[in-house]
């Protein structure tokens, strides 16, 4: 590959309505885009991108694989996916068009729970070609390096996911002194999906424990979705059974990933199931306690200094007392503001790596 040579594709789940898969992506383009252009003074515009270019990691045409061999140098796959075999089938096609281009996985999740066979050696198979230049995880790093034996430029690393430079990306900032508590759901049937001792009664008791806590302690409070349709019709399906009014407790559902930004960035505090709601939350300031569902939020809680906010196990859920007793604690305490910019610092540099490298 020529010297110099910095024409990148960011290939994303960029029309997801989960917006935090857009946000993933949004944020590993613009972070490159900075790194290359070394004369811009502090941050770019949003959607100034010329280095950079976002496509769609879930569109297979071969006029999208063609282009990626004439247009581009280096092909970068931020985020989500990974343990989808609808994905790893599609990189295994793109790694197939046989040019010498430079691969690179940014914060990838790797989970041992979701992989049998058949994903396994799809996995396996991608991470160990030898046009792959760099592996990082937001999940697993010990099966990241059970599954790379052959031997990298760059070492794997286990890092925050892309979305913690929300704030910086997309130019929006908590709004100061808000009351308002933001309550995440997330579709009742996930839960069960993952752990099946998990019942959906259960869930519908959990947000009905914790809407009735956060009215007895006078909290102004609204729910919130990330985009997807499922889990905000489950948000109007809470208010109607449980007897509340969806003009005073509901947000809009967000049209497009900066709206979720926006939206999260009214609260002063949120409890949130979605991942990327707590991501985003953390960006922007904002204190928040996870309701854990899937071991893959596990990780960025320990990177940040906050495994006792990302809450486990339905006895847990269960007690309202206890969860908005950890949000109130979170709302005093903040964040470890240095520990933060210590783990944005150690992954920037892993993207530093993909633009350098040469």
């Amino acid at each position: 590959m020529a010297a110099g040579k910095n024409r990148i594709l960011v290939l994303g789940r960029i029309q997801a309505t989960n917006y935090g898969d857009v946000v993933i992506a949004d944020c590993c383009a613009h972070i490159l885009n900075r790194i290359i252009d070394s004369e811009n003074k502090g941050f770019f515009k949003f959607k100034k991108i010329p280095h950079v270019k976002l496509a769609n990691v879930n569109k297979l045409q071969k006029k999208i694989v063609k282009s990626n061999v004439t247009n581009f140098d280096k092909i970068v796959f931020p985020g989500g996916g990974i343990n989808s075999m609808k994905v790893t089938d599609a990189l295994l096609a793109r790694l197939d068009t046989g040019r010498q281009l430079w691969y690179y996985f940014n914060a990838i999740g790797i989970h041992p729970e979701r992989h049998y066979e058949k994903l396994a050696v799809n996995i396996e198979t991608i991470l160990n070609d030898r046009r792959v230049r760099q592996v990082t995880t937001r999940g697993d790093l010990s099966m990241a390096k059970e599954y790379i034996t052959a031997q990298k430029p760059y070492p794997i690393e286990w890092i925050v996911d892309p979305a913690i430079w929300t704030n910086e990306v997309y130019g929006v900032e908590k709004k100061p002194d808000s009351d308002l508590i933001g309550i995440g759901p997330i579709r009742p049937e996930i839960f069960n999906e993952q752990d099946k001792s998990v019942s959906v009664d259960e869930v519908y008791s959990m947000y009905e424990r914790l809407l009735a806590e956060a009215d007895k302690r006078g909290y102004h409070w609204k729910l919130f979705c990330n985009g997807t349709e499922p889990d905000f019709a489950f948000a109007k399906e809470l208010l109607q059974r449980f007897g509340y009014n969806e003009a005073e407790h509901l947000v809009r559902k967000p049209e497009n990933a900066r709206q979720l930004v926006e939206d999260i960035a009214e609260f002063k505090g949120v409890i949130a199931a979605r991942f990327h709601a707590n991501i985003i939350s953390t960006s922007l300031s904002i204190p928040s306690v996870a309701l854990v569902w899937n071991v893959k939020m596990r990780g960025f809680s320990e990177l940040i200094g906050c495994q006792d906010r990302y809450i486990e196990g339905m006895d847990k859920l269960l007690d309202a007392d206890f969860l908005l007793d950890k949000l109130e604690t979170a709302m005093k305490e903040g964040y470890d503001a240095e520990k933060i910019r210590h783990e944005k610092d150690r992954a920037y540099r892993t993207l530093e790596n993909i633009v350098k490298d040469k």
